[in-house]
């Protein structure tokens, strides 16, 4: 069997040298890109996220989640807000399994907990 990787000698440095000096090497690269990116957003105007905010949510839901701009092209628009729809039913199904690890009720299965549904049933299909 083969030592560990961390275990063994790389230009005269151990594994384990070896790998700080490049976690180091990595983490001070992000930093100085990061801080030259934030130095860029600094020079520009504050932007106010805040006012209207009602009519940002409402956009929200008819633009981001209702797709209202896809049916623009035909073939495209039409599959791509079915794989919208699909990464949504996705991402929905994972947010109830993390409730059900973490809300667990003693006595009560996740059969009993989530009944097979029409939704249900039509995203397993999808």
């Amino acid at each position: 069997m083969a030592p560990a990787p961390a275990a063994q000698s790389y230009f005269g440095l151990p594994g384990s040298a070896l790998q700080l000096i490049l976690l180091i090497l990595s983490l001070g690269a992000f930093s100085f890109i990061m801080w030259k990116r934030f130095g860029l957003l600094r020079l520009g105007a504050s932007d106010p996220r805040f006012d209207h905010l009602g009519a940002r949510l409402m956009k929200l839901l008819v633009v981001g989640f209702g797709q209202s701009r896809q049916p623009r092209y035909a073939v495209a628009g039409t599959l791509h807000i079915l794989i919208f729809a699909g990464f949504l039913i996705l991402s929905i199904r994972s947010i109830t399994l993390i409730g059900e690890g973490s809300f667990d009720r003693p006595g009560i299965t996740t059969a009993t907990r989530m009944p097979p549904t029409r939704t249900r049933r039509i995203s397993s299909w999808v």
